[in-house]
């Protein structure tokens, strides 16, 4: 009897000790998950980021001109300098004015006169959503405003981009390490850089649905470790796009664009 309790006792330590099946495919599949994350970024030199950069961003630049030739919508390419982040917008349905060249030198001028446009189109909507009285302040009758310049009051408004989000043209961001040092288009002054860009601002190239887009090129460079500028010990490339078939070329080095250089 002593015996079979001794051997009763150290049955049910081994099952205290042990872990149950469950908990072992609980923790696997934590370790796994972990591993997703951050084994992709393990290993990888900073030369295999930039050429996954450089495929991704010329796979989009070419998808984008296909899906505004397809779709019959002005497309365009937003690129966030500041965050690494690049997504495509498509224009409203109708819109077929073309877009003109993005600045980044606002003048004195320039600023009062898009001041003046938005008080402008605040004093439109005020007086569309004002109700007059026909016949007199006695009467019941009333109307609103409909003056002609109230009424197209939508021809001075931007036109509101719809991000694309599918299988192919997603939100995406350079790899760790990464950064768009600058991006230039054919008929700005000067390059869209890093440095001068402030949080929130933007750069655009645009697709047109008649088979061509804007010329331009982006610099990829690589950041300094403590998030800084640019490292210049490391690898840096130019993605050139070809304004008639969407496709681009790989430029060694931070090459300036030669339709900024003819200005």
């Amino acid at each position: 009897m002593k015996f079979r309790s001794g051997m009763n006792k150290s049955r049910r330590c081994s099952r205290q000790a042990g872990f149950t099946l469950l908990e072992i495919i609980l923790v696997l599949g934590i370790f796994g998950s972990v591993a997703a994350v951050i084994l992709p970024n393990i290993g990888l030199t900073i030369g295999s980021r930039m050429s996954m950069a450089l495929r991704e961003l010329s796979g989009t630049l070419r998808a984008t001109y296909d899906n505004a030739v397809l779709s019959g919508r002005i497309n365009r390419l937003v690129l966030n300098l500041k965050t690494s982040e690049y997504w495509v917008e498509a224009a409203p349905p109708g819109f077929n004015g073309r877009p003109s060249a993005q600045s980044i030198d606002r003048s004195a001028s320039e600023q009062r006169l898009e001041d003046s446009r938005a008080r402008l189109l605040e004093e439109l909507e005020r007086a569309a959503s004002e109700v007059r009285k026909a016949g007199g302040g006695n009467s019941e009758r009333s109307y609103s405003v409909r003056s002609i310049l109230v009424a197209q009051r939508g021809s001075l408004k931007e036109a509101k981009w719809t991000e694309i989000e599918d299988a192919i043209l997603t939100r995406r961001r350079l790899p760790t390490g990464l950064l768009f040092w600058s991006v230039a288009t054919e008929g700005m002054q000067r390059a869209a850089s890093f440095t001068e860009l402030r949080d929130g601002e933007t750069a655009f190239i645009y697709f047109f649905p008649w088979g061509e887009a804007i010329r331009a090129q982006i610099q990829l460079a690589s950041q300094l470790p403590e998030g800084g500028g640019l490292d210049e010990r490391s690898p840096k490339n130019t993605l050139a796009l070809d304004s008639l078939s969407g496709r681009s070329s790989i430029l060694e080095g931070l090459q300036e664009a030669e339709f900024i250089r003819e200005r």
